[in-house]
């Protein structure tokens, strides 16, 4: 089944003026929403752009619970533009969970998010099902140097989740694709964002407007993946309206 998106969450007017700071620029972050609560042994997920040294400084990482110390599994995959972090937490405690990078300026690792907290709940419910909605994220920006532009595909679930894995190919004459993309990236969390990421992409805008097959599953606090399902099976991104505006450079 085709189905064209509706171009919502659309922001119209003129291009936000930003000026050349590539500060504004986000290319880190946690792939779940500072603050959430999670369950017992969680898994969060952490991004950075693929020039940061995350994994030769991951004896910097910490991670403590109530104040006190607890391990950490942390695994390393690359996901073009990023490289997105799964930490596990492997403490059966509850209470304040507070993660950060405490990294020194010699170590030459850069971040705007370094630390985030969450609470850790027993009984914690997980979900056993997983639905999205599909949308059309743009946002123009204006600078002097720096391209920054969000646009492209969100999928929005029903649920708190870390990661998403994507399935896709143009039509079924072509071999599947896999993608993994962090749970949360620009201000959003629990929402897929395939496209223009502020200053980089992970996915081609074009291609989405052409259409893809695709399939959705998404990885929730406690480890677990789960398809996600309420989609079209073959997505056509409608192209923008007529006027809207877009990034310069």
């Amino acid at each position: 089944m085709v189905k064209w998106l509706a171009v919502l969450g659309l922001l119209f007017g003129s291009a936000r003026p930003a000026g050349a700071i590539a500060s504004s620029c986000r290319s880190d972050g946690w792939g779940v929403a500072d603050g959430a609560t999670l369950p017992v042994h969680p898994h969060i997920t952490f991004y950075a752009d693929s020039a940061q040294p995350l994994e030769r400084l991951q004896a910097h990482f910490v991670a403590k619970i109530d104040g006190k110390v607890v391990p950490a599994k942390l695994t390393f995959a690359r996901a073009k533009p990023f490289t997105i972090v799964t930490i596990e937490i492997a403490s059966d405690r509850t209470g304040k969970l507070d993660v950060a990078w405490q990294s020194t300026p010699s170590d030459a690792l850069y971040l705007e998010h370094q630390s985030a907290s969450f609470t850790i709940a027993a009984n914690q419910a997980m979900p056993t099902a997983l639905h999205g909605t599909t949308s059309r994220y743009h946002r123009a920006y204006e600078h002097t140097s720096v391209h920054e532009s969000w646009d492209g595909l969100a999928v929005k679930v029903d649920a708190t989740v870390i990661a998403f894995s994507v399935r896709w190919r143009p039509d079924p004459s072509f071999l599947w694709n896999t993608l993994v993309v962090p749970g949360a990236t620009l201000e959003d969390s629990n929402i897929l964002h395939l496209g223009e990421i502020s200053c980089v992409q992970n996915f081609d805008v074009p291609t989405l407007e052409r259409g893809v097959d695709l399939e959705l599953t998404a990885q929730l606090p406690d480890g677990r993946w789960l398809p996600v399902g309420g989609l079209p099976s073959h997505v056509v991104l409608a192209p923008l309206p007529r006027g809207t505006p877009v990034s310069r450079p």
